[in-house]
């Protein structure tokens, strides 16, 4: 007869207590599923559901110059066109002046009114006086009448420094 030993008796029951609790863990398990009779007809099928929108293309609207936005005329979701106004902006507080900075500001001044000056005895056209004395928005507009014949067809520029 064969004499059982305590140890063979232990570790076989906790290999088949293992061994089914591995069984027990990844057994499939089973799924709920809707269950009707097949027949023939129009399918219908409709969602609800609430959601949320995700921005696709986000644009950023931005001024070439600094200042205080005043007022928005859009409303989130407006569409907007070419041309038409979107923001007011108004300029920018000027900062605290130092010598230098007024230097500065006086030396370019005087280099705009020279080059104004050269540019009217070199004989230019108003439209080309016009787009050396405005501003970078204007001088803009400027150039789009230019080419679009609204104005006066403009020499080459002139140098600023007088003949």
């Amino acid at each position: 007869m064969v004499k059982l030993n305590f140890r063979i008796v232990f570790w076989t029951a906790v290999t088949v207590i293992v061994g089914a609790a591995l069984v027990f863990a990844f057994r499939p398990t089973p799924l709920l599923v809707d269950v009707a009779e097949v027949a023939r007809g129009g399918m219908t099928v409709s969602v609800r559901d609430e959601v949320r929108a995700r921005v696709r293309d986000v644009f950023v609207v931005s001024a070439p110059i600094g200042g205080q936005l005043l007022r928005v005329e859009k409303e989130p979701g407006d569409p907007a066109h070419a041309g038409e106004t979107v923001a007011r902006l108004l300029p920018p507080t000027s900062g605290f002046l130092d010598a230098r900075s007024r230097d500065e500001a006086n030396a370019a001044a005087a280099a705009a009114e020279a080059a104004l000056a050269a540019a009217r005895a070199a004989g230019a056209t108003e439209a080309h006086v016009h787009l050396l004395a405005c501003g970078a928005v204007e001088r803009a507009a400027v150039l789009r009448d230019l080419r679009a014949g609204a104005l006066k067809t403009v020499p080459a520029r002139p140098s600023p420094v007088a003949a």
